[in-house]
């Protein structure tokens, strides 16, 4: 994508899209672009912050440094996904490890200009923390979502979780080997699942992506009446 296509797209959704035009202005103007490619590190657990990282295309994962456990992933954001806020407003070390998860561009803003902006107009803080509260209710969101004993109403929160920012098309980039470590099922109860959405009409299943067919059905099935354990 472009520069300018870039710029367009993080504009219009997410975070950017409810802050005022001036803010997104020089947020933007103030970005870099960069690229990695698939398994590359973004910034590891205990890095100095670097700044904000906005998805533009491809899927970033978020990985736990849980010593002792080989399954770390945590969660999977798509285009339209922010990282990077806590250590960027607070200036601490980095307590995540942030890995792409396919080929990905993204747009990033540097600490120091995060402290220009601030500095210049301190009005500006409150912008930075509606990113921190939009995604400490994410994690929230995720927390109830592994608190649902049903395993085909936690896949459908999971999944409707992750749809709400993976905004470019294409679907939720994970497969289901990823959905089963995000939602800590094995890949049994995952896959009946996810054929029992199906069935339902609220997703369809693609080659290493999950489309949600509709935010709306999801939403319901996953305030309904509780599923048979497939």
């Amino acid at each position: 994508m472009e520069r300018r296509q870039a710029e367009s797209f993080l504009r219009g959704v997410t975070w950017l899209a409810e802050a005022p035009a001036d803010f997104q202005d020089q947020v933007l103007s103030k970005c870099d672009m960069l690229w990695f490619g698939k398994s590359d590190l973004v910034y590891d657990a205990g890095d100095e912050a670097s700044g904000l990282f906005g998805v533009v295309e491809g899927h970033l994962e978020v990985h736990l440094p849980t010593p002792g456990i080989e399954s770390t992933l945590s969660y999977v954001g798509g285009p339209g996904s922010w990282y990077g806020d806590i250590a960027a407003v607070t200036g601490q070390r980095r307590k995540i490890a942030i890995i792409a998860g396919s080929d990905c561009q993204v747009l990033r803003l540097p600490r120091r200009e995060i402290a220009r902006m601030t500095n210049s107009d301190p009005i500006v803080w409150r912008y930075f923390l509606f990113l921190l509260a939009r995604n400490y209710a994410k994690a929230m969101n995720v927390v109830a979502a592994l608190k649902q004993a049903d395993p085909v109403r936690r896949v459908a929160f999971m999944l409707f979780i992750l749809s709400e920012e993976s905004l470019g098309g294409g679907g939720i980039g994970v497969s289901q080997s990823d959905l089963a470590e995000l939602t800590h099922l094995g890949r049994s109860k995952v896959n009946a699942s996810l054929k029992a959405l199906e069935a339902g009409g609220h997703i369809r299943r693609r080659y290493g992506s999950i489309e949600v067919t509709t935010t709306t059905g999801l939403r319901d099935f996953i305030a309904g009446p509780l599923s048979r354990d497939p």
